[in-house]
């Protein structure tokens, strides 16, 4: 997953474009010429004719989401036994951790708005998502895996606010927009 993770940052960092939001336009209106050059290159022929960019793109969102609700499964499915297996924790103590995780989460998407989107596109929200993702991760990488009660807590915790606060709640409303938008700038309503 970390692998298939990095390849997706890469992937986004130098093949994908995140749309102005003043090239957002209403498809009832005539197109300017710069637009139906967009249009044109949306709707062009793709992958041996199969399909069209525009299409492509939207599989390639698809497979974004995967990326984000992969990771996400794991952490809810395994997250508690993971916990009691590595960190020597009780399954309330972990879930009070995960909860709280969770709560701040909820927060961020709160002032997601306020806080982040005016200085960062799509594109670029995705990758810091992803990013705080792969710390979550890369924090139980180096855990003693012969006795947990070597394991602080604190890296649990830290992980978990990784991936719960920071890395799925950013990841997810991006996601979101980015399809959106695509929607929208394909004229599909």
């Amino acid at each position: 997953m970390a692998f298939a993770t990095f390849t997706l940052i890469y992937l986004l960092y130098n093949h994908f474009k995140d749309i102005p939001e003043n090239k957002i336009y209403n498809t009832s209106k005539k197109l300017s010429a710069r637009r139906q050059v967009y249009e044109d290159v949306a709707n062009a022929p793709a992958c041996f004719g199969l399909m069209t960019n525009h299409t492509l793109c939207l599989i390639g969102c698809m497979f974004l989401n995967v990326f984000v609700k992969g990771p996400m499964s794991c952490f809810e499915t395994l997250g508690v036994a993971f916990a009691e297996s590595h960190f020597d924790m009780q399954r309330q103590q972990a879930g009070t951790i995960v909860a709280l995780a969770g709560f701040l989460g909820a927060m961020n998407l709160i002032v997601l708005k306020v806080s982040i989107t005016q200085y960062f596109n799509d594109i670029q929200i995705i990758m810091i998502g992803y990013s705080m993702f792969i710390i979550g991760i890369m924090i139980n990488t180096f855990l003693d895996k012969e006795d947990p009660q070597n394991n602080p807590i604190w890296m649990y915790a830290l992980s978990m606010c990784f991936v719960y606060s920071g890395g799925y709640p950013v990841c997810h409303v991006a996601l979101i927009g980015f399809f959106s938008k695509g929607k929208i700038c394909s004229g599909e309503q």
